[in-house]
């Protein structure tokens, strides 16, 4: 009778290599947890992507191969002494990784006196010429210093959560016009913080894909998310004098506000949006009459118009996407339209759970 067969850690190193070559870094998670000397002999040899918690200074030895980074700071504050210097060591960790690839980056949570420690830490010459992906939660600060280790040429896909009109997007516009996937969280819930940095979109007149497509001519790939139900989606696409109409006259307008620029962005082949709950729950009432008879269109279906809109004006689409927050459990679900082929009918697919990370419309890494 065969005997039970070798566990992955005792083998030999070029073979597991070769094993994490066709199993996924997320099937491994359990056995690179369980085994210490799995994790320090052959971690580089094996993972594309990591993902850790703690402020242990041997963490920093272990990662200066990968290519997929992500750091999120749960905490910020200064009362374990432990992480007095989390900043300085997120910095001098990530300036091991010379082959890095995607950094997700979420400093938000920091206090002043850690956030100062990692802008004079990113002060410092850091060298990341194949950065191709970032996604940045941070002070404007961070990004400013962060951008200035990034070559101009490399960066390739932008994730944004501080607004459209803040300087944060500013800065991408000036350093990174080449980007071809963009991701924007639309507005964030009021702190001290994000107030202080945050402009209005009221502030501005002109329509948030229009801005950019005059900033990113190169766009293949665009996500425009607006979660917080506390912000006016009609400022951003919707006429202000239209206050009532049928679902199909209101998202007509919607839609035509969207694509007129749309459409001007020749390599544009994905698009997903989202609206706030308050507009996707809000009755909506029929054009010119004034018995205020509310038209019952649940979520799905206003969804649905949407989409089948979207795909009548932008046949040039691989994929239209609608990522819908109305959800009782709060689980964001998504709605995806795609096209095999280019003048092909766009085939609305039935209704999917949130993605994985890195997948369109949720990542942009595939």
């Amino acid at each position: 009778m065969a005997g039970p067969p070798p566990r992955l850690e005792t083998l030999p190193l070029d073979l597991v290599s070769q094993i994490g070559d066709y199993i996924k870094a997320s099937k491994l998670d359990g056995v690179s947890r369980a085994s210490k000397r799995l994790r320090r002999a052959f971690a580089r040899s094996m993972f594309y992507s990591v993902s850790f918690s703690g402020d242990q200074k041997r963490l920093s030895l272990m990662l200066e191969g990968f290519l997929h980074v992500s750091v999120i700071v749960r905490s910020g504050e200064d009362d374990d002494d432990s992480a007095r210097n989390l900043g300085t060591l997120i910095i001098r960790a990530l300036g091991k990784i010379t082959k890095l690839s995607a950094l997700n980056l979420d400093a938000w949570r920091l206090s002043p006196t850690k956030e100062r420690q990692m802008c004079l830490q990113l002060e410092q010459t850091l060298h990341w010429p194949d950065l191709q992906s970032l996604r940045i939660e941070a002070s404007l600060e961070v990004l400013k210093l962060l951008s200035n280790n990034i070559p101009p040429g490399s960066l390739k896909a932008m994730h944004l959560s501080q607004g459209i009109n803040c300087p944060h997007l500013e800065i991408v516009k000036e350093r990174y016009p080449q980007v071809k996937k963009l991701n924007l969280l639309l507005y964030r819930p009021p702190s001290e913080k994000s107030t202080r940095q945050y402009h209005s979109v009221e502030d501005q007149s002109d329509s948030i894909v229009q801005s950019i497509h005059n900033n990113f001519e190169n766009l293949e790939w665009l996500v425009l998310t607006q979660i917080y139900h506390g912000m006016d989606f009609h400022v951003i696409t919707v006429p202000s004098h239209l206050e009532v109409g049928s679902v199909l006259y209101q998202y007509e307008e919607i839609v035509s506000n969207l694509t007129k620029d749309l459409e001007k962005m020749k390599h544009l082949r994905r698009f997903a949006l989202s609206l706030p709950r308050d507009v996707l729950l809000k009755p909506i009432f029929p054009h010119g009459t004034g018995d205020k008879h509310v038209l019952e269109g649940r979520a799905r279906s206003k969804i649905r118009i949407l989409i089948g809109l979207l795909r009548k004006r932008l046949p040039k689409l691989q994929q239209i996407c609608f990522i819908d927050y109305t959800s009782p459990k709060h689980v964001p679900l998504i709605y995806r339209g795609t096209r095999i082929a280019e003048g092909e009918e766009l085939t609305i697919g039935g209704v999917e759970p949130y993605c994985h990370r890195d997948a369109f419309p949720r990542g942009l890494l595939y």
